[in-house]
Formats: structure tokens, C-alpha cells, sequence
């Protein structure tokens, strides 16, 4: 489970695997982040909506084991989490597929 401290500007990475062995990197990713909750049980069954909000990412590899990552926090981060547990949730956009895959659940404290 991911830790990070609110006042922490930081990357958040996220391993990217499918079984079909396609390389994700030319694809948009971008992030979202569900919550806060007040623990891990009540983030681990969030949903994303259609009116989900989500932030823009990069790929840190190229190469396998692809990570995506998303720099979160004060100051240059796309987005500043406040105190509480959150469900990460990592969106790719492709085509014809769009999924949007569950990370797991991050502590911000």
C-alpha cells in the first residue's frame, strides 16, 4: 500500500502489466484518485463515475515492466490530496480499449 505525506510533492508509480504482452507507452494514462475515506476497506470499494476526475500522467519506462506515474502534492503537483486513505485508479486510453484498473488504495497523512 502506498504511504505518502500531504505535504510531500512526490511521484506516484504504478506497474503496468496486460496479458496480451502490449506495450501501453503510447497511450494517454492518467490518474484518479478516489477519496478521501476514512480507511482502507471504505477506499478499497470505491468506484469510478463517468463523473470521475482524472489527472494527468507519464510513463517513467518504455520498456517492460511498464510504470506510470503521476506527480502528486503541493506546489507543482497536478493535485493536492488531503489527509485520508484514497483508491488510486490508472486509466489508459487506447483503442478500441479504455480500461481503467485498479491500483489500490494510497494513505495520505
Amino acid at each position: 500500500m502506498l504511504s505518502v505525506y500531504a505535504q510531500s510533492t512526490q511521484f506516484i508509480e504504478v506497474p503496468v502489466s496486460n496479458a496480451q504482452g502490449i506495450n501501453p507507452t503510447g497511450d494517454v494514462v492518467k490518474f484518479a484518485f478516489l477519496g478521501p475515506y476514512t480507511n482502507v476497506a471504505t477506499a478499497n470499494e470505491a468506484v469510478p463515475t463517468a463523473g470521475t476526475t482524472y489527472y494527468a500522467g507519464a510513463w517513467q519506462s518504455t520498456t517492460s515492466p511498464y510504470v506510470a506515474t503521476c506527480l502528486v502534492g503541493p506546489g507543482a503537483g497536478v493535485v493536492a490530496l488531503t489527509t485520508g486513505t484514497y483508491l488510486v485508479i490508472v486509466k489508459i486510453t487506447d483503442s478500441p480499449e479504455v480500461p481503467c484498473l485498479f491500483s489500490g488504495p494510497m494513505v495520505v497523512s
